[in-house]
């Protein structure tokens, strides 16, 4: 998803508010989008390592 997209989600929250009449439904859409993101970060990324670097001569 390219950088560009970050400028959607505060549209669609006035979007969504202005439908609705209430914050509830884009709360519900960011906490939806975050468990997302933490499940990418658990099952996609991996375990994350220290990278091995050799000593300097």
């Amino acid at each position: 998803m390219p950088p560009t997209w970050g400028i959607f989600t505060p549209i669609l929250i006035g979007v969504l508010v202005d439908q609705t009449g209430s914050f509830v439904a884009p709360l519900a859409v960011i906490g939806a989008i975050s468990l997302i993101g933490a499940a990418n970060y658990l099952f996609v990324i991996g375990k994350i390592e220290p990278l091995k670097v050799k000593a300097a001569a």
